[in-house]
């Protein structure tokens, strides 16, 4: 069945061919004239051992493209095919894919190769006489011990990371000195059992210190269950798994996440895509790195250098890399962490991060808090508000809600100028009042009222600052969403005059009551406004418009969606803007959308981002209606 459908595919490729030369006003004088590159540009044929979704496949890719596309000279055009020998292992499958590989390159001249993995270099060492004669090889490998680089023809180099079990071993010693045992986690495909081979062949010489268990070709739920019973404290170690036993197609990623939700002990592995799961990490072979690599290597070649296969410019570091969110949930202390590790996702001090920004705050603080003190006499309040700038230091360990507040700096000052102005003048007045023999008792009172109520003003302003920052649990409540829209206004109200910004708010007022943390949608309303005035700043003065729109939704919803009027996004970005550490902008760090897409969920409601059809984009986001609904 699949030998049909691909000699279908050809013979379709063929036809749409065919039409494309007659439109074009004739037959092609020959093959050969065909294949002749024009303006020295060359043609790359890379050769995925797996299916484009695992997670591995697409860092590679990226890496891949990015580095070609950024040459000048070679200019470089490259095709892809993807072979999935993990769920189709079979010879009539290789013999499938060289017959289609035959038939669809025939007409193209291919000026390099590239396998990605393994088995697909081997594929290709087996069948490139038949297939590519002649044709340059550079690969990119998982592991050095899968490539006999003395015995490659002289024409086939490559980048072969190194995979570094015994690095991950020593470091989970160094981290558990304790741990006794280390269960070794595979799956049942071809390329997760040659993994499996390497690192029980290393892990003989840890026979002293450790045993060895092995839980492999087994179905996803019998290995979540038999790591679920591995004891307290020892070492769980996942190789890869990209499909069960049950041939059901897995990521070793997509693995590693329902391991750690259940393991009792902590997990490393061999693969940087393991990290942001739960994994503790290891010595991790980065996809990307090895990629971006095999693309300068390949650039080289094309270029007409040899680089010969083992050589220190094809080999790829291995280093350690280790989630600081995991050590922390294992309590793995940070002092056995090597001085030579990156540590991901650690949080520093508030002070390392945003010195300045700490100063600017704390002086905004203590100049309104004197002001009060020396005005009204309340040192009851001025020492609580105090307590208050030291609490405020250790709940700001968000850097998402930190870069929010840098931003809103203008708005911030704007808003407590004005009372704590008010509060001055009457001061001033009263003390004129007071030089008086008879002070008119009536006019103090009414200044110590004007002056309590503008107190009372920067009080709320400073509550608000509080209350964006403290970190919380979600707290559901029915809101009202045009008064929730009316906060965040007031908050960005500075900026958006200072960038000559309009905004524009259609957020009916007898629209249904969310169900919502009104702090935590706050922050989501923030970003996307603050985002918004961002991508106006290329826009002409006088033409910046941002909009905020309300609506049912429908099925129990209401819908958020906030426009601007700038360029839009790229189409290639448009997919990853929710993405942590995926930014847009250059000293963006890729925190707010994801954030603010944690906090959606966490209400049970979804968000997105589209371009506007004329110009610039709309982020939408949806809430639940509250129980009742009725504002």
């Amino acid at each position: 069945m699949y030998a049909r459908c691909i000699e279908a595919l050809t013979w379709c490729a063929r036809f749409l061919s065919l039409i494309g030369i007659v439109v074009s006003g004739g037959l092609e004088p020959s093959v050969a004239q065909n294949d002749k590159p024009t303006d020295g540009k060359k043609n790359v044929l890379i050769l995925y051992g797996e299916r484009l979704d695992l997670p591995v496949i697409r860092m590679a890719e990226q890496s891949l493209r990015e580095t070609f596309a950024a040459s000048v000279a070679p200019q470089v055009e490259w095709f892809a095919e993807y072979f999935d020998f993990a769920r189709f292992p079979s010879a009539e499958h290789e013999a499938n894919l060289t017959r289609y590989l035959r038939e669809r390159y025939a007409g193209r001249k291919i000026d390099l190769i590239m396998p990605v993995s393994s088995l697909s270099l081997r594929f290709l060492l087996r069948h490139r006489e038949e297939i590519f004669p002649g044709v340059p090889v550079v690969y990119a490998v998982q592991s050095a011990a899968e490539v006999d680089a003395g015995a490659l023809p002289p024409d086939v180099t490559g980048v072969a990371a190194e995979m570094d079990v015994r690095g991950t071993v020593d470091l989970a010693l160094r981290l558990q000195p304790e741990a006794r045992e280390i269960v070794c986690v595979g799956g049942a495909s071809g390329a997760d059992q040659d993994g499996l081979a390497q690192v029980t062949k290393v892990l003989e010489g840890y026979a002293d210190r450790l045993r060895v268990r092995v839980v492999s070709r087994r179905t996803l739920a019998q290995t979540i269950q038999e790591v679920r019973a591995v004891p307290r404290g020892q070492i769980v170690l996942l190789i890869s798994m990209i499909r069960d036993a049950e041939g059901r197609a897995l990521s070793s990623r997509e693995v590693a996440r329902k391991l750690s939700a259940v393991s009792q002990s902590p997990i490393y592995g061999l693969w940087g895509t393991l990290i942001d799961t739960g994994a503790v990490g290891g010595a991790l072979i980065d996809a990307g790195a090895v990629g971006r690599k095999a693309a300068e290597v390949a650039l080289k070649v094309l270029g007409g250098a040899r680089v010969p296969a083992g050589s220190p410019e094809t080999k790829a570091r291995t280093p350690l890399v280790l989630d600081w969110r995991a050590l922390q949930h294992w309590k793995l202390p940070l002092s056995r962490v090597p001085a030579e590790a990156v540590v991901m996702f650690r949080q520093p001090t508030l002070w390392e991060e945003h010195r300045g920004l700490i100063i600017g705050i704390a002086t905004v603080l203590v100049v309104q808090t004197t002001l009060i003190a020396g005005l009204i006499g309340q040192r009851v309040r001025r020492r609580r508000l105090e307590r208050e700038a030291v609490e405020l230091r250790h709940e700001l360990t968000h850097a998402g809600r930190v870069t929010m507040l840098g931003q809103l700096a203008s708005s911030l000052a704007h808003e407590l100028n004005q009372p704590l102005g008010a509060i001055l003048r009457n001061a001033e007045a009263a003390e004129i009042f007071l030089q008086s023999d008879k002070p008119d008792l009536d006019e103090l009172r009414a200044i110590v009222a004007d002056i309590r109520k503008d107190d009372q003003r920067a009080g709320d302003v400073i509550d608000r600052l509080r209350a964006l920052l403290k970190r919380r649990q979600l707290d559901p409540r029915p809101l009202i969403l045009s008064q929730l829209v009316d906060e965040v206004v007031t908050l960005t109200r500075a900026d958006s005059f200072t960038r000559h910004v309009g905004i524009e708010f259609d957020v009916p007022r007898d629209l249904p009551l969310v169900r919502g943390d009104r702090i935590h949608l706050q922050q989501v309303l923030l970003n996307l406004l603050l985002n918004g005035m961002d991508a106006l700043a290329d826009v002409a003065d006088g033409e910046r418009s941002l909009t905020v729109r309300a609506r049912t939704a429908g099925g129990g919803f209401v819908e958020v969606a906030v426009s601007d009027n700038g360029h839009g996004i790229p189409a290639e970005k448009l997919g990853r803007l929710f993405e942590p550490f995926f930014s847009t902008k250059p000293k963006g760090m890729g925190l707010g959308l994801p954030i603010s897409r944690t906090i959606v969920e966490a209400h049970g409601g979804r968000i997105w981002a589209e371009n506007n059809a004329e110009r610039g984009a709309t982020f939408r986001f949806t809430l639940p209606v509250a129980e009742g609904g009725v504002a």
